[in-house]
């Protein structure tokens, strides 16, 4: 199929309008059909990008025209729609094992240091020394507190500060998020978890979505609290391995 087909651009929009439909149903439907809708997308997508490419080199000047980077851009951002759904449609299925949290948090803090320090933001860590593991997957997890973190990032400027707080109450790891960031309207607090709701200029509107599926599925609970221009707090309750 050639990208100067009509029916090319036809079945990428039915394909595309039938994966958004999915999206919103994830819960209720075949991970597998899911997986292979995001496929189906990937294909037409290359094809449109590297058609672009050719273009470009045989038609130099349509480079200049204002609207041709905007292009490489719808691209990127479906691209990264599908990178998110995917993870959200993961987020469903956890391989469990004992899952020391306090070693995840200590190994993002020290990657997240260095772009925190180059936009002069101060990360705060409180991690307690032999805190009990939980029972859950790692890597969904780490998935989890790197979409906050990555967050209160994008919200804080510079002299702000993050803070990384981890303690034990009864029966549960309590891991709380907190920035002196831009924070959330009351009026969009109610939202922030839904698909497709996003308050960034360039977000997809599945992070937090991922986040609070991830964190229910290891019988777990998100918080937030947040005030405008004072900041956000996450706060995350995992159950403890009981013995």
């Amino acid at each position: 199929m050639h990208w100067k087909d009509k029916s090319f651009m036809e079945k990428f929009s039915t394909i595309y309008d039938s994966w958004l439909e999915l999206v919103l149903q994830s819960k209720h439907v075949n991970p597998t059909i899911n997986a292979k809708i995001a496929h189906e997308i990937k294909n037409p997508l290359a094809i449109i990008r590297s058609t672009l490419q050719l273009i470009e080199s045989q038609i130099p000047t349509v480079k200049s025209n204002k609207h041709w980077g905007s292009l490489y851009g719808e691209i990127d951002f479906i691209n990264t729609l599908i990178k998110d759904f995917t993870v959200l449609n993961q987020s469903f299925k956890i391989d469990k094992q004992q899952v020391d949290v306090c070693g995840i948090i200590e190994i993002l803090a020290h990657q997240f240091e260095p772009i925190c320090k180059e936009k002069n933001i101060f990360l705060y860590t409180s991690i307690p020394k032999n805190l009990p593991h939980v029972d859950g997957d790692q890597l969904r997890l780490r998935e989890a507190f790197v979409n906050i973190i990555k967050n209160a990032f994008e919200a804080c400027k510079a002299k702000d500060t993050i803070s990384i707080i981890i303690k034990r109450l009864d029966n549960y790891i309590i891991i709380t998020f907190t920035d002196t960031g831009t924070g959330i309207e009351k009026d969009k607090i109610d939202t922030i978890y839904d698909h497709f709701v996003t308050y960034k200029e360039n977000g997809t509107g599945l992070g937090l979505a991922i986040v609070k599926a991830i964190i229910e599925q290891h019988k777990g609970s998100i918080e937030v609290t947040s005030e405008v221009d004072y900041g956000t707090s996450f706060i995350v309750y995992l159950p403890i391995i009981a013995h």
